[in-house]
């Protein structure tokens, strides 16, 4: 839930600048660097920033991975017939998407999104060969720094 913060009135005692926030906020006045206008006093906001906190890891529907030839047979073997026996428009719609969600939730698998440091859009085996990349380059580190031990030991 947002909540409207700023108790900082201006000059003419009213409160116009609004700063609404769902997380824990602190506002207060401070110096300006430049021309204080009346209506709109400086403000400085401290936000206390949780590094523990984790992206949500959301399902979300592979349609790439989904089974289109039962999707497909699905939707042709089922009785649309019963859409017409509704009577309002509202009931139509509700049946009508509430067929297409059952034809989804069979033949569409769910994949949970799972945060890691690398964008959506790469691929499994681009992310595999940046790993690989970067297991060499410290394989490679490491046999720099003990060369370096072995010629400073000797």
């Amino acid at each position: 839930m947002l909540d409207s913060l700023s108790t900082i009135l201006n000059e003419h005692h009213g409160l116009l600048n609004l700063c609404f926030s769902s997380i824990e906020i602190i506002i207060s006045n401070t110096e300006s660097i430049i021309f204080i206008d009346k209506y709109h006093p400086t403000l400085e906001i401290t936000v206390e920033l949780l590094p523990e906190l984790k992206t949500a890891e959301l399902p979300s529907l592979a349609f790439k991975k989904a089974d289109y030839a039962n999707l497909n047979a699905f939707f042709l073997t089922t009785d649309w017939s019963e859409l017409y026996a509704h009577v309002s428009l509202e009931e139509k719609i509700s049946y009508f998407y509430e067929t297409i969600q059952d034809g989804i939730s069979l033949y569409v698998p769910v994949h949970i999104n799972r945060s890691n440091n690398f964008p959506y859009w790469f691929s499994n085996e681009l992310i595999q060969k940046i790993k690989l990349k970067k297991t060499a380059q410290i394989s490679e580190e490491n046999a720099k720094m003990s060369v370096r031990h072995v010629i400073k030991n000797m």
